[in-house]
């Protein structure tokens, strides 16, 4: 009866040891293909320069301003930061980049008819005429805004290169018109073209359409985010930006400071937080199964002192019984590896909508993960080979 429980104690250890190999194999699966994403997130160019650019938001609206009290506000704000002498330049959006946060609307273009599925919202942003420069996003055709698009001047737009593709494939966007749905005829001429740049987020779709207005033709404006490009650093900006602002008008006080470069990073946070996270459980499954297979292993020796002890006398080498030992480690390990790899293929499935520029089924990844896996396995079936490798036969023979 004794000899049946032993054998049955060690299969459910076998198999807890098999179980948590194949879960540590999917949590590292995972946590390498959510960081190699996170790398090239971190590391995708936006389209502008997020370097020395401190920005902040104001929403005269909370004040009761009316629209014409805002506007004043607005410039009045820019001119005085503008006037500072550690200011290059600064740029205004109703929007904020890299937050998230976006508007968009329908168009309609004189003899253009859409597909079915065609998407016709291109992205919205509303700007000064020192918005591009300032984040430095490259004008490749046409003009920037300038003075002479006041709010009563005829309605000028700037596209993305994006949308100059997409609706005049070879021919120049400049000079041409558009309309919202709303309007009976196409009220917007586009002087402009600019380079594509990430509006909403690191991860924004490629080849997003994206229409600039100059903020003083907007009929409603809410808030606006200020972008202001220093001589030398932005964060040294904040307090002279408050003081500024608060200066003005302490009842509209200035919100979500931020570099841009601060606002960069924190747009993919979901992701690093994630990435962390998986690390982090696949590090601690990991180190569960390297223990389990370390004591499981251990205890096969101790069962097996006898045996060994035999093995030595009838002429064994060290060599034979720790290859004996990594031989029980091996078959653990191709149990984990059986059972773990489906698991793995799961996980992998799960996360593929969060990757960014990583294959679900990523072949270093995987690599990587079953290297790690081996390593430790081999680490913890060091100890107990080496413990089994120095058994003196005349104790274990006479241990009995």
């Amino acid at each position: 009866g004794s000899g049946a429980t032993a054998a049955g104690g060690r299969r459910t250890r076998n198999a807890l040891v098999v179980g948590q190999l194949a879960l540590s194999l999917a949590l590292l699966v995972g946590a390498g293909l959510l960081a190699r994403s996170l790398f090239n997130l971190a590391s995708r160019p936006v389209g502008y320069n997020t370097e020395n650019v401190a920005s902040f938001s104001l929403n005269p609206s909370l004040a009761g301003y009316d629209e014409a009290q805002k506007r004043s506000l607005f410039e009045r704000v820019r001119a005085q930061i503008e006037a500072q002498p550690d200011v290059a330049s600064v740029g205004l959006s109703d929007n904020t980049l890299l937050a998230n946060s976006n508007s968009s609307s329908t168009i309609k273009l004189p003899g253009y008819t859409p597909t079915d599925e065609e998407d016709m919202n291109p992205l919205w942003l509303r700007v000064n005429p020192a918005f591009f420069t300032t984040i430095e996003a490259p004008l490749l055709a046409g003009r920037g805004f300038d003075e002479r698009d006041g709010a009563t001047a005829p309605k000028v737009v700037l596209v993305n290169e994006a949308f100059a593709k997409h609706y005049f494939k070879g021919e120049s966007a400049v000079g041409r018109r558009f309309g919202s749905m709303r309007d009976q005829e196409y009220p917007y001429e586009i002087v402009g073209v600019v380079r594509d740049f990430r509006q909403t987020s690191v991860n924004e779709t490629e080849g997003r359409r994206q229409v600039f207005f100059p903020y003083a033709q907007a009929e409603v404006l809410g808030s606006m985010t200020y972008y202001v490009r220093a001589r030398t650093s932005a964060t040294a900006l904040n307090d002279m930006l408050r003081q500024v602002v608060t200066r003005i008008d302490p009842a509209v006080p200035p919100t979500d400071f931020a570099t841009m470069a601060e606002q960069r990073d924190a747009s993919i946070s979901a992701e690093r937080t994630m990435a962390y996270l998986a690390t982090v459980f696949g590090a601690l499954a990991l180190l569960l199964a390297a223990l389990g297979l370390y004591g499981v292993l251990s205890h096969g020796v101790t069962q097996r002192f006898r045996e060994i002890g035999v093995r030595v006398a009838m002429g064994a080498q060290p060599a034979d019984i720790v290859k004996l030992i990594l031989g029980q480690a091996g078959r653990l390990l191709v149990g984990g590896l059986a059972l773990g790899v489906p698991v793995a293929a799961g996980v992998a499935a799960l996360v593929r909508s969060q990757l960014f520029g990583v294959p679900a089924y990523d072949g270093p990844s995987i690599a990587l993960a079953l290297l790690v896996l081996a390593g430790s396995a081999i680490l913890a079936a060091y100890l107990p080979a080496a413990r089994a490798a120095r058994v003196d036969p005349s104790k274990t023979l006479r241990y009995e």
